[in-house]
């Protein structure tokens, strides 16, 4: 069973973040998923959906706006306007 993807609000969200969430997907459902959050965002909206390792230790995430398929990230903290495209980092500790 499946959990559902409701977004219930009276206005378009700027962000919807999702963590651990589609790992009960299969990896050809994730697009339409991806899909259905980004239709319910603001116009400036971002949608960060990400996953991790069991521990936490490393953590891979992607970025979308309303569109889909552009990557943003914020401009700035605090920021409703989004710009250049993520970086990614190895965010695990080194020994």
């Amino acid at each position: 069973m499946h959990g559902g993807f409701e977004v219930p609000l009276a206005v378009r969200p700027l962000l919807i973040r999702a963590a651990n969430v589609l790992r009960q997907y299969d990896e050809d459902q994730v697009a339409e998923v991806w899909a259905r959050l980004c239709a319910r965002l603001d116009a400036d909206g971002l949608l960060v959906e990400g996953t991790c390792d069991e521990i936490g230790r490393r953590h891979v995430w992607v970025a979308l706006g309303p569109e889909g398929a552009a990557a943003r990230s914020p401009s700035r903290p605090g920021s409703a306007r989004w710009s250049a495209p993520p970086t990614w980092r190895n965010a695990s500790r080194r020994r």
